[in-house]
């Protein structure tokens, strides 16, 4: 850490100096090396010290903070690469030069963090991992370096870091040999000149990435090296989040709700099914979520109660709806838990008290006999009501789509259109930097703690050209800070062929319209006046049969369940 850390600042340095004597032909250079650097050790930084990561690549977006005003105004690699490339901008060279001397002071920070910090073998290899997966999510799709697209050759700088790492362990010859005959193969493939968009991700994930995923877990149990005996989003004895039963439900759930029974889901598939929690007992969960329409309802927007008029969202789907961490479309609330308790009471939904449900839950003969026999050790309480349905929606995923079972080693499982689709939604068309792979929603990868919100700028008609946004402002309406005005969280895309229409609003009611509004630069693309779209307003220039291909990719996203 300490040696890719002193590489950095050399590049820093350089930069520095290249400004301060106009030499703009050396910048990009320069950048790109430090940021080579940064790769070889990142799993490693991105592990151990995420805070000072942030500053180095966080996204180039100014954040508001959801609890006060306070604005944090962007820096770090990605800010900088939009100032240098594809030609240096000179007439913000004081702002390159705040860039690159905030750059350097982090690095400054990087190597003293580095110099200090203990590590374990158990934290080196989920560090390792990690940052493996990591380069699956965010590396291969551009996400991290959008303007230079710089992302092939630094998958081969990180590939080179996870080496030298491996260089520092006692390695069996037969783990030594496979590592570097499997990490050869890879680094050729990775050398291969090819466009950024024409890259083959998709062969590039299942006939490499997951070996190289594989081949640590090997390594790694071979050395006898255990994991680290906490609960994380990801199972680590599994080779990725890629295979079947890797993602830790756990992780997503309150403390006091993370021993699950199949007692207790049980329990909370009655009571999704009963309108015993709403007020007047006309409705209940799965009125609005049914698992006919993949669980919501098919409405443009929310079914009201009788009697209501206050304007409601489009429905969600509650399939995989536990894999994030914040709920609702303006993320007001970041446990399930929270989220049911809140539609229950909601006037405008379900209207109900749970207090109430549970003292007619007492005089059920049906709720009685099932505690009776199945919860023996439990009462009919407000927690329990809470935890019992939290946890059956956390059961609605099984990751068994057609693209699951592709990216399992399955190659049957897509046929050549829906692996050009994949190839576009990790490339070009740019899907997977929002929509982050595998699990196509917004939780941030490698250490899945946050969901992510975006401005996209969506229209109150599906018009194509001097549109009008869509009047909900979103999160501001939560958190009333400025920059979350229009801000919607990035929802999950699996099943989404069966969940027409889409976005908050269901203005669109085809996947083909959706495409389209994307392809033409979101809001700002179709006549929205939105400074602060934070979606790339620049048209994707995805071509009619690019367009078909993206769609029928998203309709391989259904679980073999749910067809």
């Amino acid at each position: 850490m300490i040696q890719q850390a002193d590489s950095i600042a050399i590049y820093m340095e350089a930069m520095k100096k290249s400004v301060q004597t106009n030499d703009w032909e050396r910048l990009p250079r320069q950048f790109s090396e430090a940021r080579q650097y940064y790769k070889r050790g990142e799993g490693l930084y991105e592990f151990y010290f995420p805070g000072v990561c942030e500053v180095l690549n966080g996204p180039a977006l100014d954040e508001a903070d959801e609890y006060d005003d306070k604005v944090v105004e962007a820096t770090g690699f990605q800010v900088l690469e939009e100032l240098i490339f594809p030609v240096v901008d000179t007439a913000s060279l004081d702002e390159i030069e705040t860039h690159v001397a905030l750059l350097a002071s982090a690095v400054v920070r990087l190597r003293a963090l580095s110099e200090s910090n203990q590590v374990s073998d158990a934290n080196v290899f989920e560090a390792t991992r990690l940052g493996w997966m990591r380069v699956l999510s965010l590396g291969i799709t551009g996400f991290d370096s959008p303007v230079a697209l710089l992302s092939v050759r630094e998958t081969k700088a990180h590939l080179e870091g996870i080496s030298r790492i491996l260089s520092f362990y006692p390695l069996a010859d037969e783990n030594a040999k496979a590592w570097t005959s499997l990490a050869a193969q890879t680094a050729a493939y990775l050398d291969k000149p090819v466009d950024f968009n024409a890259f083959d991700r998709a062969e590039f994930m299942v006939r490499y990435w997951r070996r190289i995923a594989a081949e640590l877990l090997s390594i790694q149990n071979s050395l006898g090296i255990p994991d680290n005996n906490l609960t994380i989003a990801l199972d680590m004895t599994k080779a990725s989040f890629l295979e079947k039963g890797a993602w830790e439900i756990r992780h997503f759930a309150p403390a006091y709700n993370r021993e699950v029974s199949q007692e207790m889901v049980a329990l909370g598939e009655m009571l999704f099914f009963d309108p015993i929690l709403s007020g007047d007992q006309s409705r209940s969960c799965a009125s609005c979520h049914q698992p006919s329409n993949a669980f919501t309802d098919g409405r443009t927007t929310g079914l009201l109660l009788p009697g209501r008029a206050s304007p409601m969202r489009n429905t969600p789907t509650v399939l995989y709806s536990g894999f994030q961490k914040a709920q609702f479309w303006d993320s007001r609330v970041h446990f399930l838990e929270d989220q049911i308790r809140d539609v229950v009471a909601n006037p405008n939904e379900m209207h109900g008290d749970i207090q109430a449900a549970c003292q007619t839950m007492k005089r059920s003969e049906k709720y009685q006999d099932f505690f009776k026999t199945s919860l023996p050790a439990s009462e009919i309480t407000e927690g329990t009501v809470l935890a019992a349905l939290a946890s059956y929606i956390r059961s609605l995923a099984t990751f068994e789509s057609r693209v699951d079972k592709y990216l399992r080693g399955d190659s049957a499982q897509l046929n050549p259109d829906e692996i050009h689709g994949l190839n576009l939604y990790m490339g070009k068309a740019k899907c997977a930097t929002c929509h982050f792979m595998p699990l196509t929603n917004g939780l941030i990868p490698p250490g899945f703690h946050e969901s992510e919100s975006e401005i996209i700028g969506v229209p109150h008609q599906p018009d194509t050209a001097r549109a009008g946004i869509d009047p909900d402002v979103g999160k501001f309406s939560t958190y009333h800070r400025e920059l979350h005005r229009f801000m919607f969280k990035t929802p999950t895309l699996r099943n989404i062929a069966l969940t027409a229409p889409y976005m908050h609003n269901g203005v669109y009611q085809t996947l083909e319209q959706v495409v389209d509004f994307y392809n033409r630069g979101g809001g700002i693309g179709i006549g929205i006046d939105l400074p602060t779209q934070t979606l790339p307003a620049e048209p994707l220039g995805l071509t009619p049969t690019e367009q078909r291909d993206l769609v029928k990719f998203m309709h391989a996203l259904t679980d073999s369940d749910s067809e």
